[in-house]
């Protein structure tokens, strides 16, 4: 070479500090060896997807090589279909067509959008929050790289997006699976399991759905032009939240109870075992699996108890809320309607079982005393049993059309019948056109049907209470329809003229009701005491009829203690029954005296009414009745006082006069034996009259009645010419001896006022006609029922202008 000749950049220097940069760049992965052209932006570069296009190693988890697999699906995916882009312009200009659902319009509830956008916003301020922690220097940089991966990684559980826009799971299942890939290649090594792994940018890209968002949430509140309409949207459940929480405590217990070379799908089999004994436990059956371990049995129950008290918690809480009036959904006012039968019926079923245990809780010695005494009463009023219904008996057909008659009365309005009412309509036409062959059936019945189909049990909500009503095989039911009208006119004809009332001045009235009557009746005794005035054949029917099975839905138990109350005939036998216990209460002495010819004048005055509303098992008994007993010297804290009269009508609550209210009560309490009924003192009422009481307050029937006598009057100026004051005479004399004032008591106020927000509540879209008839029915049973009572009553008044607005 000639001397002169010199390399090329020889006075370059060989490298220099960028020259390693420069090398790395050039030979760098495709986007990064490029400095023009078509470039990316750097969180855009998948930094993983090379990862799970590899084989994954088989010493992996199976969880891990699920989503190896996941992701390798969704990427061959993505390569078949290109699809071009969405034009967002087109769409931004969409006229808005979400239709509002009914119930969106009605309640103005929020749409999906809104709490979608809501869920969405919610992760977006964990995110900003987690960077505000790191800007304020409360975390370094890798504690913020954690707290992100981990907020990207479980979306799932950080809010509720996908209960909203359920498409959103794939976004989220797929950041699981990428939280696999990257911690099983992160934590390998010396670098072993840790805390966290800040990798967060795969998982940003994939959940963030590429920034398509605002056109997103445009289709959610505007609807998709495309679809024309939008179709309504479905409520979610109202309870989920709890029950999320509960199956995921109980996930997490199970997991830390598991040993870890247990798979995990052996946990889904204990939510399964969960929500079997959550359902045993609703229908009271007991349950029990067996093989399962001892703790997670132990860890099922809790959980069931923990749920099922929440669970009652709830309805409580939310008929408390129905009780007072606030404005429920009809939703909750039907589910809550659910709870309280499930509730009751378990009570029940406990109540049935305590008394096979540990009853019969009637001491022989009270069964034997109340026998007795019913058979004094009876030969002293020279009764004959009622016989058997003979084959031919002369009045059959007429008491069979009356019976008939009374079943159909309830058909007279409803305008839709259930399979079971048609089938009960069928067999009274049935009956109507061939009695005789009915008549013989029905006796046959009588005489041997001593097993019977179960009744099926539900509950009428008036919203202060429930009533059951009970739904009967139509057979039997037209069988017990005849028995009631045979034994009521055999009954009759042989107790006329027991109850007459005397006129007298009574002293202390006592107001009471008895507590748990219906539930206490003792069948045994009860078929004893029925045989003293019945034929044996029917005694035994009346009571295996009570003795059947209730069944709500998949609950059911037999009822062996306590009276059905929805049984046609079950008005005879409370009435017989209250007899019996009115004679426990009075004496058989004094009865004999109530009873016995009017001439006699007794200073003792006993009302015998009866309100009993055969299709509606309700049942009012109101005994009214008076005495002189010893005062005994005793406080007068909790005596209950009539608040609905002016103050100075009320009872003045003197030393001695409350005195005397309680120890009557006292004396009558103690004549009844504790395993028939008892009287309570929060729902009697006492009133004294006396020197320091002019009136004389009770209530009966859904009245309030002050009666206030002619010679207490301070002036006579105020004339009793005026609606709702009745004069009361003596029958002999015909002197007006004093004055009723009466008003309308405040239970049956509530009644009227509730039975209105019934109407209201079950009118959502009826039309005006329908919901004015339903007023208008309401208010003129109220008004026929109450009439002079009701002007008087201001409080009514008041509820009625607030009812019609």
């Amino acid at each position: 070479m000639p001397e002169g000749v010199e390399p090329f950049l020889e006075d370059t220097q060989l490298y220099t500090d960028t020259t390693a940069a420069g090398i790395s760049l050039l030979f760098a992965n495709r986007p990064f060896n490029m400095r023009s052209g078509r470039m990316r932006r750097a969180e855009d570069i998948p930094l993983v997807s090379e990862w799970y296009k590899e084989h994954c190693p088989p010493s992996y988890p199976v969880k891990v090589r699920v989503s190896y697999q996941k992701l390798l699906k969704c990427f061959v995916l993505n390569e078949l279909h290109h699809r071009p882009p969405k034009s967002s312009e087109e769409e931004a200009l969409v006229p808005p067509v979400k239709t509002l659902t009914t119930k969106e319009r009605k309640k103005s509830r929020f749409g999906n959008a809104f709490h979608l956008c809501r869920e969405i916003l919610r992760l977006t301020k964990l995110v900003v929050d987690a960077n505000i922690q790191f800007r304020l220097g409360n975390v370094d940089a890798f504690q913020l790289a954690d707290g992100l991966q981990y907020t990207f990684s479980h979306v799932g559980q950080l809010t509720g997006m996908y209960r909203y826009k359920y498409r959103l799971m794939r976004q989220i299942r797929m950041c699981k699976d990428l939280k696999h890939l990257i911690y099983y290649r992160f934590n390998t090594g010396p670098v072993g399991k840790g805390p966290g792994c800040g990798f967060w940018a795969p998982m940003w890209r994939c959940l963030f759905l590429n920034g398509g968002w605002v056109i997103f949430l445009q289709d959610s509140f505007e609807g998709r032009h495309s679809k024309g309409t939008a179709k309504t949207v479905t409520k979610q459940r109202v309870e989920s939240h709890f029950d999320l929480e509960l199956r995921a405590a109980v996930m997490h217990d199970v997991l830390d109870a598991m040993p870890e070379g247990i798979k995990q799908n052996k946990a889904r089999t204990i939510l399964q075992h969960l929500s079997e004994a959550w359902r045993c436990w609703k229908a009271n059956i007991p349950w029990k699996v067996p093989g399962l371990p001892v703790p997670i049995e132990n860890m099922i129950l809790r959980y069931v108890k923990s749920k099922a008290d929440w669970w009652t918690n709830v309805a409580h809480y939310n008929r408390e809320r129905i009780r007072r009036g606030a404005t429920v959904d009809k939703t909750v006012c039907r589910k809550n309607l659910g709870r309280l039968t499930r509730l009751w019926l378990k009570a029940e079923q406990e109540r049935q079982h305590n008394y096979l245990k540990d009853g019969p809780y009637v001491t022989p010695e009270e069964a034997v005393a109340i026998y007795t005494t019913t058979v004094h009463w009876l030969e002293s009023r020279k009764f004959s049993p009622i016989p058997f219904p003979p084959l031919s008996y002369k009045h059959d057909t007429k008491l069979l059309i009356l019976a008939l008659e009374r079943l159909k009365e309830s058909y007279s309005v409803a305008v839709r019948l259930n399979q079971l009412q048609r089938e009960e309509l069928g067999l009274i036409e049935q009956a109507y056109d061939n009695p005789h062959e009915a008549l013989s059936r029905i006796k046959r019945h009588l005489l041997t049907q001593r097993a019977f189909k179960e009744v099926g049990i539900e509950f009428m909500d008036l919203y202060s209470s429930l009533i059951p009503v009970y739904e009967i095989e139509p057979l039997e039911k037209i069988t017990d329809a005849y028995l009631d009208q045979y034994l009521w006119y055999e009954g009759i004809n042989n107790l006329q003229g027991i109850w007459d009332t005397s006129e007298g001045q009574c002293v202390v009235m006592l107001q009471t009701k008895f507590e748990k009557f219906f539930e206490k009746i003792d069948l045994t005794m009860l078929n004893r005491l029925l045989r003293l005035v019945l034929d044996h054949n029917i005694a035994d029917y009346v009571t295996a009829k009570n003795n059947v099975v209730l069944s709500y839905k998949d609950m059911s138990h037999t009822n062996s203690y306590g009276l059905i109350r929805g049984l046609q005939f079950a008005s005879f036998v409370v009435q017989y029954y209250g007899l019996v216990l009115d004679l426990l209460l009075l004496g058989l002495t004094r009865a004999s005296e109530i009873a016995g010819p009017p001439q006699m004048p007794n200073e003792f005055i006993t009302y015998w009414d009866t309100k009993v509303e055969t299709r509606h098992p309700i049942r009012l008994y109101s005994r009214y009745l008076t005495e002189h007993p010893d005062p005994n010297n005793e406080n007068m804290v909790g005596y209950q006082n009539k608040k609905c009269w002016p103050r100075d009508a009320r009872m003045r609550l003197m030393k001695h006069d409350v005195n005397l209210g309680r120890s009557v009560f006292w004396d009558m309490k103690n004549r009844l034996p504790r395993s028939i009924t008892t009287l309570e003192w929060e729902n009697s009422f006492v009133s004294v009259y006396s020197k320091d009481n002019p009136n004389l307050l009770f209530s009966m029937c859904g009245f309030e009645v002050r009666i206030l006598p002619k010679i207490r009057m301070t002036q006579e100026a105020f004339s009793n010419t005026r609606d709702g004051v009745w004069n009361l005479q003596n029958e002999q004399t015909k002197e007006r001896t004093a004055v009723a004032f009466l008003r309308v008591d405040d239970e049956h106020m509530k009644v009227f006022e509730n039975r209105v927000r019934q109407i209201l509540m079950s009118s959502g879209s009826t039309t005006f006609t329908k919901i004015v008839n339903k007023w208008n029915t309401a208010l003129i049973g109220l008004m026929t029922y109450f009439r002079e009572a009701t002007v008087h009553t201001q409080e009514l008044l008041d509820l009625l202008v607030k009812c019609e607005k």
